[in-house]
């Protein structure tokens, strides 16, 4: 007898899995993901304390719904050899959906970047399919490749454990569901089967962006817009317009797609770009950086964010050993070894510096005056004294910063990866820094600085066609009926200057008076090559 497990949960009330999905559940390759935070939103909303374990469950239970609702409106017009292999293809979407985050690193998405160290995704991915002449041939073509490290790292972990239970399944459409990666149209079915990816990972709206849409609007409070989740999913169809297949949403969907996208802008703009939540990302990757040095210190390994160290197994290294790796792993190292000024603004936030403005739209406004080619050479030189920071004072420019560059000679400057331009630029910046600080008489040479890239609407996508509704004349696409339209900006990025509570309280409009002087003094300078 199949047996049942429910779960309560406070969104979706209960979430019901058989014991195919429960044993999978249970392994504590999946068990892991309860000590791996969904996002870094805890630093400005302290209840956002979900995890990747219930948001997998939650990905799981949208999936259930939304392959049920899909099935029954493309079934008139589904091929009949795809009809018999339904069960399979149903099977393997729903463990994608399942599995889709089980290789998340510790931090989530901050922590991510380390995989691509560790191993070549696409050479790894390729040996795993069967048949892989397709494969290969749209994977080398896609955009994405690979789709991100931890859709990659999930999808080979999650074949793992499907072959471990002994778990039929259709592996190129595992992974192709996971990491987004769509079939060429000239195969059979592709259609559909692209269809069927998209519910997982879309362009726009798929069950693991609804999931984490709304639930990090519960767990925040931030509620932005209603959606209708049983309209949504009840209306994703695929019609046929002559020989050619296309997907598409039925007319009653429309409503909740706008405020679908409406809410996904909102908790970008103001939640992922607010400077405390970047803040915290800073501080966050910085020590990721630390506790990967102070893992892999005189052994023969490039760094512990790899397959074998989120393992039941574990990746020994000396006298140290790493499994199951998680958050857990890196705070304990935090708490008890790491003694650097990162980690105490980690651990007391009474520490932190204060940003100079406090929003992306006030440094649209302060910037606004400086010119395109100059603010990207600034920019530019923000990064690359960022990198540089990484080695000494983190992120801090302060004595210590100036004092690490004053010291570096041609050969340090060649070990770390810099050229001798690149280290001149990141002393200018600090120079900058220096002297806004004289200017203004404040008493502490400390300040932080954070880099994002700026807001860009997702009605952007609509316009590329990727959404088509149904209308009483037929399908359309839904850039030709969506009243707002998006603003066509450039891949732009802005940043955050931070300094002491000591200074913040001394002085009022700081932030127009650090652009001034960033005028002043960038006027004098030349431009950094690219």
């Amino acid at each position: 007898m199949n047996k049942v497990k429910t779960i309560k949960d406070p969104i979706y009330n209960y979430i019901e899995l058989d014991n195919q999905f429960m044993q999978l559940v249970n392994t504590p390759e999946f068990q892991r993901l309860r000590n791996i935070r969904q996002t870094s939103y805890e630093a400005l909303y302290p209840s956002a304390l979900h995890n990747r374990f219930v948001h997998s469950l939650g990905v799981f239970y949208l999936g259930c719904k939304a392959i049920k609702h899909f099935y029954k409106n493309v079934l008139n017009i589904m091929p009949q050899d795809l009809k018999e292999h339904w069960q399979d293809i149903e099977q393997t979407f729903l463990l994608a959906c399942l599995l889709h985050d089980v290789g998340h690193a510790p931090f989530s998405h901050t922590g991510e970047d380390y995989y691509n160290i560790a191993i070549d995704f696409i050479e790894a991915l390729i040996n795993e399919i069967d048949d892989q002449n397709y494969f290969v041939r749209d994977i080398e073509i896609s955009e994405s490749g690979s789709g991100k490290p931890h859709e990659a790292m999930s999808a080979l972990i999650g074949l793992d454990l499907c072959k471990k239970f002994d778990i039929n399944i259709n592996r190129e459409l595992f992974v192709r569901c996971i990491i987004g990666l769509k079939y060429d149209t000239n195969i059979d079915h592709a259609a559909f089967l692209n269809g069927i990816i998209g519910l997982l990972n879309g362009d726009l709206i798929d069950v693991d962006k609804l999931d984490y849409t709304i639930r990090d609007a519960y767990v925040t409070g931030y509620q932005s817009m209603t959606i209708d989740l049983d309209r949504l999913l009840a209306g994703y169809t695929m019609y046929k317009i002559g020989n050619n297949y296309e997907i598409g949403y039925k007319r009653g969907a429309l409503s909740v797609i706008e405020n679908v996208i409406y809410a996904n802008d909102l908790e970008r703009r103001w939640i992922q770009n607010h400077p405390a939540v970047l803040y915290d990302c800073q501080l966050v990757r910085t020590l990721l950086n630390y506790f990967d040095k102070y893992m892999t210190e005189d052994v023969s390994v490039n760094t512990v964010f790899c397959k074998e160290a989120l393992s039941k197994e574990g990746l020994t290294l000396n006298n140290k050993c790493l499994k199951l790796f998680n958050d857990t792993d890196v705070l304990a190292y935090i708490k008890n070894v790491d003694t650097s000024m990162i980690a105490e603004q980690y651990l007391s936030r009474d520490k932190r510096f204060k940003p100079l403005w406090k929003a992306e739209a006030s440094f649209s406004f302060l910037s606004q005056d400086i010119g395109a080619e100059l603010l990207n050479t600034i920019q530019k030189d923000l990064k690359t004294l960022l990198d540089i920071l990484q080695k000494c004072t983190g992120c801090f420019i302060n004595e210590n910063a100036i004092s690490f560059l004053d010291k570096l000679n041609t050969d340090r400057q060649k070990e770390l990866g810099f050229s001798s331009q690149e280290i001149e630029r990141a002393k200018h910046i600090c120079e900058i820094f220096q002297n806004f600080q004289r200017e203004e008489g404040l008493p502490d040479f400390e300040f932080f600085i954070t880099l994002s890239d700026q807001f860009k609407t997702s009605y952007r996508k609509i316009q590329k066609g990727a959404i088509n509704v149904e209308l009483d004349t037929g399908f359309v696409s839904l850039d030709k009926i969506m009243s707002v339209y998006a603003k066509e900006v450039e891949d732009k990025k802005f940043f955050y200057v931070y300094t002491t509570k000591n200074n913040v309280v001394r002085q009022a409009n700081l932030g127009i008076k650090f652009f001034d002087i960033l005028r002043r003094y960038y006027k004098k300078a030349t431009v950094s090559a690219e």
